[in-house]
């Protein structure tokens, strides 16, 4: 016996994440952020692990 149901399963493999944030702080003051921060590490730098 698991913890989900086999319908649950199920169900959990059409369910899709959609992080959209459409607060006036993530427009106006995070979307101008990480632009500037893009700019100053452009996306082509090797990310350190």
């Amino acid at each position: 016996m698991g913890y989900i149901s086999p319908h649950g399963v199920a169900a959990l493999h059409k369910c899709k994440y959609n992080g959209v944030d459409h607060s006036y702080v993530a427009k106006y003051v995070l979307q101008l952020f990480w632009i500037r921060f893009v700019i100053l590490f452009p996306l082509w730098m090797p990310q350190v692990s």
